[in-house]
């Protein structure tokens, strides 16, 4: 018998008064299975089918689901901290306001999932595959290691993204909400990439108006054009050559990009966005007469 025959929309059992913690479900078939509330903490999924399972508010803490087959789930305030979700397919899944502190999301397939509000704090998610996911509100901390993610058609809306490795990450196309206005953008992020390391990023059209660049490599992204750099914030920053081509015409020094070229311009900025950071002009501007100092290669 299937363990979805027990456990769909028809069971006479609530998956609240379900409690599978530390059971080896191996490559179980749940598809379309009710675990909506479950403890299914310890349990060991992987290769299992979850496709279209109701998780929400599911305990799946330290829970083995890699490789498992999530696509269209339903984990909306499930606890994950600490699962490894390693290579699980999880395509279209609804992960809002799910706790992943901690999870392996490693080389998973997130395309079109939607995790708004999903607190990703420790969250291993090299080489996972975010094209078209929903990243509103997501709180990704400043150590997020996003080495060769894919983000190309991600939507961000006010999320909490201070990448600081970026390294191989495609993020062509990636967008925002625009805020001041209901019209989406492309943006891979609203304020600041200061520190980044992105290294073979493609930053094909993507918008970095009003972004902080400090002590960024750009030497070697694709897809930078000039114009991208117009309204930026660029201090000690590494541009590609091409970027640099002394042949290029500009209507205004202001908007010529130079790696250095808005220095002078960042103290001001930085008590604006970060009071709590700079409380003094002061402290700002020697702040950024060492960040000049810095060499980044």
């Amino acid at each position: 018998m299937k363990c979805s025959s027990f456990l769909g929309d028809t069971a006479l059992l609530t998956a609240l008064d379900l409690d599978l913690s530390s059971s080896d479900l191996e490559k179980a078939d749940f598809h379309r299975a009710n675990l909506s509330g479950a403890n299914l903490s310890l349990v060991h999924l992987s290769r299992a089918d979850l496709s279209g399972a109701d998780l929400s508010n599911a305990d799946l803490w330290f829970a083995n689901l890699s490789g498992a087959n999530l696509t269209g789930a339903d984990l909306s305030n499930a606890d994950l901290s600490n699962a490894d979700l390693s290579g699980a397919d999880l395509r279209g899944a609804h992960l809002g306001g799910a706790n992943l502190t901690d999870a392996d999301l490693s080389s998973a397939d997130l395309r079109g999932a939607n995790l708004s509000n999903a607190y990703l704090h420790g969250a291993d998610l090299r080489g996972a595959d975010l094209r078209g996911a929903n990243l509103s509100n997501a709180y990704l901390p400043r150590a997020a290691d996003l080495t060769d993610v894919l983000l190309s058609g991600a939507y961000f809306r006010s999320a909490d993204q201070m990448f600081a490795k970026l390294r191989g990450v495609q993020l062509s196309g990636a967008y925002r909400a625009h805020p001041r206005a209901d019209a989406q953008i492309s943006s891979i992020h609203p304020r600041d990439l200061s520190g980044a390391d992105l290294s073979g990023a493609d930053l094909t059209d993507a918008d970095l108006s009003e972004v902080i660049l400090w002590c960024v490599d750009l030497s070697s992204v694709k897809g930078l054009t000039p114009k991208q750099l117009f309204h930026s914030f660029l201090c000690n920053v590494l541009l590609p050559d091409d970027v640099l081509d002394p042949n290029r015409h500009f209507l205004s020094e202001d908007i010529k990009p130079d790696s250095n070229r808005d220095c002078e311009k960042l103290p001001e900025l930085l008590v604006e966005r970060y009071p709590e950071e700079y409380e003094t002009l002061e402290k700002a501007k020697e702040f950024v007469d060492r960040l000049k100092s810095i060499k980044i290669k």
